[in-house]
């Protein structure tokens, strides 16, 4: 009898330890897999394009690397008997083009990446193709300020490739020998690292608008691993990539006086700056565990002016001179509680996000989405006539959210 019993709780035994492994590779493939569970789809794949009650709307057809939107109105006129086109106008309603033209506006659209690199249209139907390239290893893009032309990264990390695509001509520059390059904040100019000898570099600006090449040197670095952000009118940024593992430091390079100065230091750190006038951007910083993460509003000097009071991340943010939009993480896919930001950067870790709207004017906080259905895990904010434009990191889609 003892032997039976034996047995049989050795066969319980088993059983328990099967059932223990199905539930924590279920569990594991939920989080390998973002969204598991969360029906965002509709019939044969195709994203429905209406959600939560039509406030919230998938604008992409197709999963995206990253989007952008003009910033219109914006109008052209292309000459059906060349392939000319040029900006004739900043608003469409005096404009009167002539018999042989063709009106097209690119007021208010919405562009994107796809992950391969082919750039399409949002529309109401089916998306409309604007460039069929294909890029390897998509590292970054970054549109200027009225969207008209677009920064590309790709290739290889250590030595990467850069383009600048204008949305006017459809045509791709290569900027040759640099690692990294960011727009003015009118859009007149960039920014860039041009690649010298031994690992050094020469951070260099050219103006796009003269019609000679205007190229100055600001200073020269015997480093290259930096990203740029250019937030101020006269200042740039040099910025490390972000890890919990270690302390970086971003400086600022003053381009009139042609200095550099220590502006900013941490462990994770990252910054997202106001694009109309680069006076506050929001900082992110953890520490050596990745844990504790702190986010606050600093001055263009670096000088913390408020603790935001939650915790999330710069780029699931957007700060504008009034406002702030935020995806503020309710739970995560892990286990427990993510490493930040590199478990959440290298898609570890997923979110589950409520958003709210901070005006900085009148100093309120208010929800504006924190429904069930569906799961967001938002990123890369943009706020787009009356609506807010981000990416679901669940199915990698461009959604709007309505205000």
């Amino acid at each position: 009898m003892k032997k039976t019993f034996i047995i049989i709780g050795a066969v319980v035994g088993i059983i328990a330890i099967g059932v223990g492994v199905y539930f924590a590779y279920k569990k594991s493939k939920e989080i390998l897999t973002p969204g598991a569970g969360v029906d965002q789809e509709g019939e044969l794949g195709t994203a429905p394009q209406e959600l939560a009650g039509g406030k919230i709307k998938i604008i992409s057809d197709q999963p995206v690397f990253d989007y952008w939107a003009t910033g219109g109105p914006l109008v052209f006129i292309q000459d059906q008997t060349s392939k000319t086109i040029s900006v004739v106008a900043k608003t469409a309603t005096s404009t009167q083009p002539a018999a042989t033209s063709s009106l097209v506006s690119l007021e208010k659209q919405v562009f994107y990446f796809t992950k391969s690199g082919q750039i399409f249209m949002a529309k109401d139907g089916e998306d409309e193709m604007v460039s069929d390239r294909i890029f390897e290893n998509l590292q970054k893009i970054e549109a200027n300020n009225d969207g008209l032309m677009v920064l590309v990264k790709y290739g290889s990390l250590t030595s990467p490739q850069i383009e600048l695509f204008s949305l006017v001509s459809k045509m791709w520059q290569p900027l040759e020998k640099v690692s990294a390059a960011t727009f003015s904040p009118d859009g007149r100019k960039i920014a860039y690292l041009e690649n010298g000898a031994r690992l050094a570099s020469n951070l260099m600006t050219k103006d796009l608008a003269a019609k000679k090449n205007q190229i100055a040197k600001i200073i020269s670095l015997t480093q290259r691993d930096f990203d740029l952000s250019w937030f101020d009118n006269d200042k740039i940024l040099l910025v490390q990539r972000p890890s919990y593992l270690y302390g970086s430091e971003f400086f600022s390079v003053d381009v009139k006086n042609k200095t550099i100065s220590s502006f900013a230091s941490g462990n994770g750190l990252m910054l997202n700056w106001v694009k109309e006038n680069g006076e506050f951007g929001l900082k992110f910083e953890a520490d050596a565990k990745g844990a504790n993460p702190r986010l606050s509003l600093i001055d263009k000097s670096g000088t913390s002016r408020a603790n935001m009071g939650f915790s999330s991340l710069p780029n699931k943010c957007s700060i504008s001179i009034d406002k702030i939009y935020c995806a503020i993480p309710q739970s995560y896919s892990s286990f427990q509680e993510p490493k930040l930001p590199d478990e959440y950067l290298k898609r570890a870790a997923y979110s589950t996000d409520a958003i709210y709207e901070i005006d900085i004017n009148q100093n309120t906080f208010k929800g504006i989405y924190s429904e069930a259905e569906p799961a967001l895990d938002a990123t890369r904010f943009t706020p787009f006539d009356s609506q807010l434009l981000f990416i679901n990191r669940y199915d990698d889609k461009v959604y709007r959210l309505a205000l």
